[in-house]
């Protein structure tokens, strides 16, 4: 939040233009967070869909196929 000067949550839900409440869920671990969300809060802080996943500690990337190499 501090990269997007925001000082709550309910600022930033407003940021991202979700509800409080499903950013509470995001928050909790009761909602994973969508690729397209992925996409919309990388574009709101400016920043890489491979940095907000080192911030987030998403490390989905790692276990998909697209990311093996076939030789």
């Amino acid at each position: 939040m501090s990269r997007l000067s925001l000082k709550s949550d309910r600022e930033l839900s407003r940021k991202l233009h979700i509800s409080y409440k499903l950013l509470e869920k995001i928050r909790s671990g009761a909602l994973t967070i969508s690729p397209s969300m992925l996409l919309w809060m990388a574009e709101c802080a400016q920043t890489s869909i491979e940095e907000l996943r080192s911030v987030l500690g998403e490390r989905r990337s790692r276990a998909r196929m697209h990311t093996v190499k076939m030789t």
